[in-house]
């Protein structure tokens, strides 16, 4: 889900997987801005946590800057 405006973007989701016995939750966001045909700059962070104990594994962010050669 998620919005768009112009050329600003904000996506969210969630997605899990079972490893193990455990599940793990994904809740990722996405936010950003479209530089004309060439790309798009912004930063993506997932956080992933354990279901059935409410741990957080661990926070991912990546700043992100692409373009068109």
């Amino acid at each position: 889900s998620g919005t768009w405006a112009g050329s600003t973007f904000n996506l969210k989701g969630t997605y899990s997987q079972t490893a193990s016995g455990l599940t793990i939750v994904t809740d990722a966001t996405i936010n950003g801005t479209f530089t004309g045909c060439t790309g798009w700059s912004g930063t993506w962070v997932e956080k992933q946590t354990i279901q059935s104990l409410g741990a957080v594994l661990c926070t991912l962010t990546w700043n992100i800057t692409s373009s068109r050669l």
